[in-house]
């Protein structure tokens, strides 16, 4: 209880340091007061929170019969108050007189006030609680036989509490009087008891105020309970015979509480609620909550080795109670779990706790979400609750879950016959086809992939684009994406190179970094290397150097020569040779050096005049046959092709008839001889045929005249 301390200075021959604070306590009541006077608190730092005292009752004939019913209720009160609150309340109860305890209010000492059990048992105690004025064997110093109930005897009363508060264990004596002490025992031993003589009451007074200290001194507390009682001549306060000397009263009770007054009264409400609130002063309601797993508590649900989403772990929730008074209905909620469909066992209901108590409840399994895996870890709070007498107690606690896991993506770049175009219909793979790509990324990590992207700088190069410009976004764990490209039209470079290989690659972002991965495809193109060379010559290209009409000796000739690309590779290096010509000196423009001829495409050179020879002649013309040579991509081309010149010489006159001449003509008389034979039958046949034509033309005309006579 919460109290203040000022110390006082003791009248009379010997002085002794009290240390008390007052409050004043009372139970009010149509004919009685009981004041609860709260003195010093001793309870210690750490102390456990409990009421444990000691109540003393007198029961003495100054009460009367309303007197006495009425403070038997008002302790009856308070047990009910005590009862259900929670807080572990040990009461003692005893009686005191003359004597203590009292045969017929026998010691009750250990009761679980706060049980109900035990609170009926005191308040059946108090109930049966009666007068005793059957003598006790006891005298005073008169030699008269006291009875129990016939005397105050604060010093037997206090000696008896003092006795059962250490038995108990108790730190408070709550001792109920009327005020006025009139027995006590000297230290002889005699039993002295006054019921008149003032100096006898101071005197009792004392004594029970030297065993005041030694309670106090013990560390227990000292609550002293006034009543104004009002039995006719039983010389209490209020009596209307004999009354008590108020100021006999003060004095009196100061010996056990010093600053007493008379008149601080108070409601029963007032008595338990400072007992209640001084208590619980000294409670301090507290809970502890521990969540946490181990290893054992995961389940590898996907058999992988790693704690990624699908695996399940349990968790383990211990409360315990830390502070130093029971508590009730402590429930551990987890908000996370719930969210997630997954609630504690017994829906985490702990129940009570007594002081230093656990109580250990697990969760259903919860599966990691993907979520968790991307996080790196799932953490959450969990919170337990309890109730006590000082109000509702929280503590929460959280546990972290580690996930791993590795990222990862891989990308496949592919094409099938079907996204291959024949442009050109030639049933070859060859310029001017077009293919298209099909580009899948797949999320092969245990990680979310955000922002992925898939480029190709092959086909941006040829301003081929991609689906959606490549642009992935969000791959989930084990699932793919595909895009296509636009077609690409294959050239004839990439023919050229027997196909083309190109890569393409994949970038996306996880919460352990970039991942990364790329992938080629080739496009194996097909044909064949061809060429073919075509030499000839026309009329304009010989030249009648001689002027005779003759193509003969001395006249030339120039040769076209064309080359031709009938393959599907380009040819490079392509040069034409022709022996016979570079034998005879002749050139060919660019020494025939043709470079590279495209597929389809041709290129013509010409040679230089080439000068015909007799024996050219002599054979009656000549042939020579040229060769172009070139080299593709499969290997070297070749074709050859050959010109024939033909020649007649002119014709030769017959030998003339010999006439006895030795001489022999010459080649020019011969040719002028054969010139004049020749002329001299043309104009005799000339002639011949003349004739017949007029002859014929008569007769056609004589008969068409006879025709018509």
């Amino acid at each position: 209880m919460t109290i203040t301390s000022t110390p006082r200075a003791r009248s009379g021959p010997r002085k002794r340091k009290i240390g008390a604070a007052v409050t004043a306590l009372a139970i009010a009541a149509p004919l009685a007061s009981v004041a609860f006077l709260t003195p010093a608190a001793v309870a210690a730092p750490g102390d456990q929170c409990m009421i444990n005292a000691v109540i003393e009752q007198d029961i003495t004939q100054s009460f009367s019969a309303a007197n006495f019913d009425n403070t038997k209720a008002q302790i009856s009160n308070v047990f009910d108050t005590f009862e259900g609150t929670g807080i572990p309340t040990t009461i003692g109860l005893s009686s005191f007189g003359s004597m203590a305890p009292l045969p017929t209010a026998p010691s009750l000492v250990g009761v679980d006030a706060n049980s109900a059990a035990g609170a009926q048992a005191l308040r059946d105690q108090v109930a049966s609680y009666n007068y005793m004025t059957t003598p006790t064997g006891q005298v005073d110093q008169n030699g008269e036989p006291a009875s129990g109930s016939n005397a105050t005897n604060w010093q037997a009363g206090l000696q008896d509490a003092f006795a059962n508060a250490q038995a108990q264990g108790a730190n408070k004596i709550v001792f109920i009087t009327d005020g006025v002490a009139n027995a006590y025992t000297n230290s002889s031993g005699q039993y002295i008891k006054d019921s008149i003589d003032d100096t006898i009451k101071a005197q009792a007074a004392a004594a029970a105020g030297d065993v005041a200290d030694q309670i106090r001194a013990a560390g227990i507390e000292l609550q002293i309970s006034f009543v104004r009682t009002n039995a006719v001549g039983g010389g209490g306060l209020d009596d209307t015979m004999f009354p008590a000397n108020p100021d006999l009263v003060v004095q009196s009770m100061q010996e056990l509480q010093p600053g007493f007054r008379i008149g601080n009264v108070i409601s029963v409400e007032d008595i338990t609620d400072r007992i209640l609130v001084s208590t619980l002063a000294d409670c301090s309601p507290a809970i502890s909550l521990v969540k946490s797993h181990t290893d054992a508590d995961i389940t590898d649900i996907n058999g992988d080795g790693f704690t990624n989403a699908g695996d399940q772990v349990v968790f383990t929730f211990v409360a315990q109670n830390t502070g130093n008074m029971a508590l009730t209905n402590a429930v551990v909620t987890d908000a996370d779990l719930s969210a997630a469909g997954v609630g504690l066992v017994d829906g985490g209901k702990l129940g009570s706790l007594a002081v230093g108590a656990s109580g250990t409840v697990k969760s259903e399994p919860y599966t990691l979400t993907q979520a968790n895996v991307d996080a790196g870890f799932f953490h959450n709070v969990a919170t337990v609750k309890a109730d006590s007498p000082k109000g509702p107690v929280t503590d929460d606690d959280d546990d972290k879950v580690p996930t791993d896991g590795t990222p990862g993506i891989k990308l496949e770049k592919s094409h099938d016959a079907e996204d291959i175009t024949d442009v050109n219909k030639n049933g070859l793979t060859d310029a001017g086809d077009t293919v298209v790509f099909d580009l899948k990324a797949s999320n092969t990590g245990h990680l979310t992939i955000e922002n992925a992207v898939i480029t190709d700088k092959m086909l941006a190069d040829a301003g081929v684009t991609l689906e959606g410009d490549g642009k992935l976004g969000t791959i989930a764990v084990g699932q793919s994406t595909m895009i296509k490209s636009a077609p690409y039209t294959i050239t004839q470079a990439d023919v050229d190179n027997g196909g083309f290989t190109n890569v393409a690659l994949v970038t996306g972002d996880t919460p352990k970094g970039p991942v990364k991965d790329d992938d080629d495809d080739k496009v194996p193109t097909s044909g064949t290397p061809g060429i073919k060379l075509e030499k000839s010559h026309d009329a304009e290209d010989i030249t009648d150097v001689n002027k005779n009409g003759l193509t003969d000796a001395g006249d030339t000739v120039v040769f076209d020569l064309k080359a031709s690309n009938t393959g599907h590779l380009t040819i490079e290096n392509a040069v034409i040779t022709d022996k016979m010509l570079a034998d005879a000196g002749v050139t060919l423009e660019g020494d025939g050096k043709l470079g590279t001829i495209a597929v389809g495409q041709s290129t013509m050179i010409k040679s230089a005049p080439y000068t015909i020879t007799q024996a050219d002649v002599d054979n009656g013309g000549f042939t020579n046959v040229a060769l172009v040579t070139g080299d593709t991509p499969k290997g070297p081309v070749k074709d050859d092709d050959d010109d024939e010149v033909p020649l007649k010489p002119a014709p030769v006159p017959p030998a003339p008839a010999s006439n006895g001449s030795s001489l022999a003509t010459t080649d020019a008389e011969q040719a002028g001889f054969g010139a004049a034979i020749g002329a001299g039958i043309l104009a005799l046949l000339g002639g011949g045929a003349f004739l017949a034509l007029r002859n014929r033309r008569r007769e056609s005309v004589t008969a068409h005249g006879e025709a018509q006579e």
